[in-house]
């Protein structure tokens, strides 16, 4: 009897640890291992966005190629068409095409200049690490605004579109603002990370423009933590919302979302390079960083027809 109470307890006990490494891998959302899936967020909400988005929504308007600031001169040249199966520490690049190509270039602040590129000598690598070939920028036209660039697309692709930030509010209307995302946070939907509810919002960065004549756009990264110190872990959720300025007391409305949560030390951090009106339809676009501590990966998010998409993500770069 005592020999079968034993082995009904130590049943219930497998049973239990089972149930709790679920219910934690559920509610995490970690960087996946396979770099097939990096880059793609696990919760991405939009009136017509898809987590099973191909790599090559990318469209032949947009140019060959989207161009990343880097160190100095030099800058990453990313190849859209590449998925994270086909670009690998062995992938070789036609750079033919980087030879005195003439490129617009952008920043948070709107257009930055103009350009011309050259590609730069390949380094050798025996990291494993997967990396996009490198090219060498020079500016020939910063009449532009006077911030460092920070994406370039081939000349007459784009055309720029000026953020402002929380920062260059005035006080009262910069709280109202941050209430207002709070708030805004608070009804995105798919809040899985239990143990997160009821932890308040902090609105880390709040971007605004144009698009259009009555629309206003606002972009706005949120984050919340649970400061456990043997296991912090921390919640970001990027958010795009709208409203009309036709109507005097008309209020945002999202229409764009991504969640990622889990351990502070590696979640993903998702951040705006720039955003840009695209030739010829001048739909307005956004472009993302996705960094990842030790690799990163690029997106794009455009509305089409009065709804915000994912319309494009690049294959993951890193170790």
């Amino acid at each position: 009897m005592l020999q079968i109470t034993r082995m009904k307890h130590r049943s219930m006990l497998l049973s239990l640890s089972l149930m709790v490494h679920v219910l934690i891998a559920c509610e995490r959302e970690p960087r996946p291992a396979d770099v097939d899936s990096a880059g793609v967020p696990t919760d991405v909400s939009g009136d017509t966005a898809s987590t099973d988005l191909p790599r090559s929504g990318w469209e032949p308007e947009l140019g060959p190629l989207l161009f990343i600031a880097g160190a100095q001169r030099e800058a990453s040249a990313i190849f859209p068409n590449f998925s994270d199966s086909t670009l690998t520490d062995t992938t070789t690049f036609d750079t033919s095409i980087l030879g005195g190509m003439r490129v617009d270039l952008f920043s948070r602040s709107g257009l930055a200049g103009r350009g011309q590129v050259r590609s730069a000598p390949p380094r050798t690598r025996d990291d494993g690490c997967v990396a996009w070939p490198e090219a060498i920028v020079t500016v020939t036209d910063s009449s532009g605004k006077p911030d460092a660039w920070t994406i370039a697309f081939a000349a007459g692709r784009a055309t720029a579109i000026a953020l402002d930030s929380l920062e260059s509010l005035a006080g009262a209307d910069s709280a109202r603002l941050t209430v207002e995302v709070s708030r805004l946070a608070s009804l995105v939907p798919d809040d899985t990370a239990t143990t997160f509810r009821g932890i308040p919002y902090f609105v880390r960065q709040v971007r605004r423009f144009r698009a259009g004549t009555d629309t206003e756009v606002l972009i706005a990264n949120v984050t919340r933590r649970i400061n456990q110190e043997a296991n912090p872990r921390e919640e970001q959720v990027l958010l795009i919302a709208e409203r009309s300025t036709a109507q005097p007391n008309a209020r945002y409305t999202v229409g764009y979302h991504e969640r990622v949560s889990g351990p502070e030390e590696s979640i993903e951090s998702t951040d705006v390079l720039a955003a840009v009106s695209l030739a010829p339809s001048g739909e307005p676009a956004i472009v993302l960083i996705r960094d990842y501590g030790d690799g990163s990966a690029y997106a794009l998010v455009t509305r089409t027809q009065g709804s915000w998409r994912l319309a494009w993500n690049s294959a993951y770069a890193g170790c």
